[in-house]
């Protein structure tokens, strides 16, 4: 009689995980099913029913990142920086390792003047990715537009170890060694030699 109960219980216990299972299962289909149809109306350039379908996705799926991405994305498009922003962070919470979104996330930091949130944030990015060059080069470029030459000069010098052959980089190196009047380190201390490698 016992044993007949207990053999009851794992049954319908096996029968509640499995149903627990299945839904969580179709739950994770539909919202994959959604992101293909919100793609895909972005492919027809529906953008207006693009970001109303994001709406819908983020609202019943809040930790999906690829609608809160599409969503940043469309607000950007649309000229709304900052809700475009809120967008982006809010991807990025949810996905860290996405370095392309940390960097839209210091861009729009920079459009809407926000540099001192942007230094941080390229900063932060280029701990986990220093050789992300574009990353570099925004870098440099705020701390220029912040009149914080040397450290742009040092972030610089960081990042030529990974991008030895880079005329981009080499280029806002002078340019800031230049504009400080730093004329020896232009003209003798740092070479361009024939393959495109810095020598000191």
């Amino acid at each position: 009689m016992i044993l007949e109960k207990i053999i009851v219980i794992v049954v319908l216990v096996a029968l509640l995980l499995l149903f627990i299972l299945l839904a969580f299962k179709s739950n994770f289909i539909t919202e994959k099913l959604k992101i293909l149809k919100l793609k895909s109306l972005l492919l027809r350039k529906k953008d207006e029913d693009a970001r109303k379908f994001a709406l819908k996705i983020v609202d019943k799926y809040p930790q999906n990142y690829v609608a809160h991405k599409i969503l940043a994305q469309l607000y950007e498009k649309e000229g709304k920086l900052n809700v475009a922003l809120d967008e982006y962070i809010r991807a990025v919470e949810i996905n860290n390792q996405d370095y392309e979104t940390h960097y839209k996330v210091a861009e729009l930091l920079q459009k809407t003047e926000k540099n001192e949130d942007a230094i941080i944030m390229l900063h932060d990015l280029l701990k986990m990715k220093p050789d992300y060059l574009q990353a570099t080069l925004l870098l440099g470029n705020i701390l220029y537009e912040e009149e914080r030459f040397k450290e742009a000069i040092s972030v610089y010098i960081t990042a030529q170890k990974y991008h030895p052959i880079s005329y981009e980089l080499y280029y806002d190196f002078l340019w800031h060694n230049w504009y400080i009047g730093d004329i020896n380190v232009v003209s003798n201390d740092y070479k361009w030699n024939l393959v495109g490698t810095w020598r000191r």
